[in-house]
């Protein structure tokens, strides 16, 4: 990108940094920026906002170089974030990102932690330590509304995959930049427009697939070179999974695809081994080589192509590894059917699954016929493929009114008693299907949600007000689920008549959040100097339970 090039991208941008920053930050444009890209580069991760907004909590005093950090034991990966907000078009030399790059030795520092005098900076240490113990990988991302100079473009090609000693240990560290240009890339591969622009050239002999028609549609089935995905997902990047109801979420077959890329003996197995790749299509012609496809779709085996990317040096080299690709032709009618059917290589556990849910499509409708609408964002990219943003806008509190599924899903397992499983394991929401019908029961109303919803407003309002305690941002579903205990003693959304009546006693909840903030400032005060620490405690179900028992001492 050159300097020329920045202000239209950063005019096409800018309203959803905008909207960041008032929804988030009263309307503070650097932390914004920050959670905005952080959203984009981290959306395959089935993060929610919440989960998204804690761990960048690092920034400011004492935060060892770090604006965040995010643990994915499933990938075995501790990703670093660095944000850097300009709104002039700004060069970001390899200056700036070589004191990123090198932050590691500050934050495995135990002087330096100390000194640094900042309780997540802590944090952050024993996540690093913990990370390199087990052998994870570190990725560094580096995210920016400037733009790479051409020293930093060169530094980001050196540095992408680097391995660093420190106390005997080797440490694997890969480099991500995202720079203005980059993060429009990454925003326009997530949205989901009527053509997909997806259209790939495979290099398959004709030997190696068989054309046939099946119930009318045109039906290619063959064994590809395995780099073939690779290189149509280097053309595409995620826009290849959009039909995909999972996206690329990482679980433990990710690791069992890799180890057996890694083995000699077995990646020449690679077809035998692997469930293969499910894709549709719009139309291909297969009577010349390369295979043209017009509007390419994986539903299936979008792990196993994110995998081969990531094992892109071995597969590449070796011409050996195939695998079986299904390629099914003119299916616009029977998308979704397809990527829900063909998804069975792993669980389909991510809310991504669940937003096929027809329950979760009348909530939809719910919410947006309430007098005053909300957008209920069903789906990874609802919002930004809205045409009608006006409608839904708060005149009141100067944000549109929109609730994420997930971010409803935790308020609500929060509520009913579950504030540890719902900070950091909601997954499991989705994943296990008697607490997602705890949470959405058959017949749930939206207004019913509303209640928990608004529980959760509010103590998320009087944490940001709580500047006499650093983990207050730790405390939200902690003090949800405090209402919810006086709310609804049960455990059990209130009936559809008696919700609205409990929301709109808003004295009577902030009561409630006062008495609860004072049982957990009293506790933790208790507890010194076996205090674990903010993310333990408020994730631990046992301390939720001494929190009850000093919230239940306290006076009404």
């Amino acid at each position: 990108m050159k300097k020329s090039e920045w202000p239209p991208v950063y005019e096409r941008l800018e309203p959803f940094i905008e909207d960041a920053a008032r929804t988030h930050y009263g309307g503070d444009r650097e932390k914004g920026f920050k959670f905005w890209a952080a959203s984009q580069v981290l959306m395959d991760t089935d993060l929610s906002d919440d989960q998204l907004k804690e761990p960048l909590l690092l920034d400011g005093r004492g935060d060892l170089g770090l604006d965040g950090y995010y643990e994915d034991p499933e990938t075995e990966t501790l990703t670093l974030i660095q944000s850097k907000f300009h709104d002039q078009p700004v060069a970001i030399s390899n200056e700036d990102l070589n004191r990123f790059f090198s932050c590691l030795r500050k934050v495995l520092n135990p002087e330096v932690v100390v000194a640094a005098k900042n309780p997540l900076a802590q944090d952050a240490h024993r996540a690093a330590r913990d990370a390199i113990k087990n052998g994870w990988t570190l990725r560094f991302i580096f995210l920016t509304s400037g733009y790479l100079s051409p020293e930093g473009r060169t530094f980001t090609e050196v540095k992408a995959t680097e391995t660093e000693v420190i106390d005997s240990i080797e440490i694997r560290k890969d480099l991500d930049v995202y720079d203005l240009e980059r993060l429009q890339e990454l925003y326009e591969s997530h949205l989901t427009p009527a053509r997909f622009n997806t259209d790939v050239e495979l290099d398959i002999s004709s030997e190696d697939f068989n054309v046939s028609t099946i119930a009318g549609f045109r039906v290619l089935v063959g064994s590809i070179p395995a780099r073939e995905l690779v290189r149509a997902f280097r053309q595409h990047q995620y826009a290849l999974f959009r039909l995909n109801p999972r996206g690329p979420l990482q679980n433990r077959i990710n690791s069992n695809i890799m180890a057996t890329l890694k083995d000699p003996s077995k990646r020449k197995l690679f077809f035998h081994l692997n469930n293969g790749v499910t894709a549709v299509c719009e139309t291909f012609r297969s009577d010349r080589k390369p295979v043209t496809v017009r509007d390419f779709q994986i539903v299936n085996g979008c792990q196993t192509t994110v995998t081969l990317v990531k094992a892109a040096a071995i597969v590449e080299a070796n011409g050996d590894i195939r695998v079986l690709l299904r390629l099914i032709e003119g299916l616009a009618n029977l998308r979704d059917q397809i990527a829900t059917a063909t998804n069975t290589q792993a669980r389909l556990s991510a809310q991504d699954f669940k937003s096929n849910d027809p329950l979760q499509k009348d909530l939809k409708n719910q919410f947006d016929a309430l007098p005053a609408p909300i957008l209920y964002e069903v789906k990874r990219g609802d919002w930004e493929m809205e045409q009608s943003k006006e409608r839904y806008w708060d005149n009141e509190s100067k944000v549109h009114r929109r609730i994420k599924m997930k971010d409803l899903a935790q308020a609500t397992l929060a509520f009913l008693g579950e504030p540890g499983d719902a900070k950091d394991r909601s997954r499991s929401i989705f994943e296990n299907q008697s607490r997602y019908k705890k949470v959405f029961p058959d017949n749930v109303r939206a207004q019913q949600l509303l209640l928990p919803w608004t529980v959760y407003q509010e103590a998320n309002r009087a944490c940001l007000q709580w500047s006499a305690f650093l983990g207050a941002d730790y405390a939200r579903y902690c003090l949800t689920a405090l209402v919810g205990f006086e709310l609804a003693p049960a455990k059990e959304l209130p009936s559809l008549q008696e919700a609205p009546r409990l929301a709109a006693h808003s004295e009577r909840i902030r009561a409630s959040l006062t008495r609860g903030q004072q049982a957990i400032a009293g506790l933790i005060a208790a507890l010194d100097p076996d205090y674990p620490g903010h993310r333990e405690f408020f994730r631990s179900a046992d301390f939720f339970e001494k929190v009850l028992k000093a919230y239940r001492a306290q006076p009404s």
